[in-house]
């Protein structure tokens, strides 16, 4: 019998012995561990999906790290920042349903980053498969921040970069459709 992949992520839906709905995505080698889980919780499950891996978007990416950055800047640790930005709210800027669609996947994968860390994994480990390929080096300078203890001076570099590349390519898609 194959060994279940341990990264495997599932979505799921229960009722508390109090009848209130719950809703999450948990972490488990298997399902049965995942049961285990809930019998420790309380929760009675009704729904559980394995889930596929998304990687972020650009945008998510540069998000996660300006606000990490900010947070970890204000004294929060890392474990702390990552779980607030896991419950922070999945309304979006505009009120398209892509949007919403698109800010709630990203708050689960924040969530999924959160207990990664929170299980031992390093942040760039974590980062590491929901990274798009062409963003590894995003990945490699937050893992020399992690190893050198500057992580915040790191992510706060890091941010501002990617900043200028969105205003650099923003300005060039402007300069390209203008006749």
């Amino acid at each position: 019998m194959a060994t279940p992949d341990p990264d495997t992520y599932y979505a799921w839906r229960g009722i508390t012995a109090d009848g209130v709905r719950k809703s999450g995505v948990k972490r488990s080698r298997h399902v049965g561990a995942l049961y285990a889980w809930f019998a420790e919780e309380k929760i009675t499950p009704y729904e559980i999906k394995p889930r596929a891996r998304h990687a972020l978007s650009a945008r998510a990416v540069t998000h996660l790290i300006e606000q990490l950055a900010m947070l970890l800047s204000a004294g929060l640790s890392l474990i702390d920042a990552l779980r607030l930005l896991s419950k922070q709210t999945t309304e979006a800027d505009s009120d398209t349903n892509l949007n919403k669609r698109i800010r709630r996947r990203d708050n689960i994968l924040y969530a999924e980053i959160c207990t990664d860390v929170e299980e031992g994994l390093s942040l760039s480990d974590s980062l590491k498969p929901r990274l798009r390929k062409t963003e590894h080096l995003t990945a490699k300078l937050i893992e020399i921040g992690e190893v050198s203890g500057t992580l915040n001076e790191v992510l706060t570099m890091v941010a501002d970069n990617r900043a200028k590349q969105a205003r650099l390519r923003k300005m060039l898609t402007q300069a390209s459709i203008y006749p």
